[in-house]
Formats: structure tokens, sequence, C-alpha cells
């Protein structure tokens, strides 16, 4: 998986799933 080198991308992606727009 691309976001698997880094956990930071994993949070980022949590929290942009998780975020309205």
């Amino acid at each position: 998986e691309a976001i698997s080198f880094s956990p930071t991308v994993s949070v980022l992606e949590h929290k942009k799933m998780t975020t309205p727009e």
C-alpha cells in the first residue's frame, strides 16, 4: 500500500476521511 511507508500519512488520510469538507 502507498500509505504503509509512513504512519503519519495514515493519520492524515484518516483525518481527511473523518473531516467533512
